[in-house]
């Protein structure tokens, strides 16, 4: 058995995206999910809207130049303020 990362997000309303993520993992790779998977599916869950706001953990792929540019692009932006290292 081999092991394998995902990554998964859910919404306030329950719904939720998950995919597999390639090994090795970057920044370049997390935008293009970003913009192919991500986006989209919070436009679908939340049809009325163009601005999202998401919680991140501190993992700096998810929050290098090309992710950031990526998600300011489709409207996402990061809960400030949220620890670096959750406690759980």
């Amino acid at each position: 058995m081999q092991k394998q990362k995902f990554f998964g997000f859910t919404t306030s309303t329950g719904k939720t995206l998950t995919f597999l993520m390639p090994k090795p993992w970057s920044t370049e790779m997390w935008a293009k999910e970003v913009k192919k998977k991500v986006v989209p599916f919070f436009k679908k869950a939340f049809p009325g809207r163009s601005e999202f706001t998401v919680l991140l953990d501190g993992e700096r792929l998810l929050r290098g130049p090309a992710a950031k540019a990526a998600m300011r692009a489709g409207g996402i932006s990061v809960l400030p303020n949220w620890p670096k290292y959750s406690p759980d």
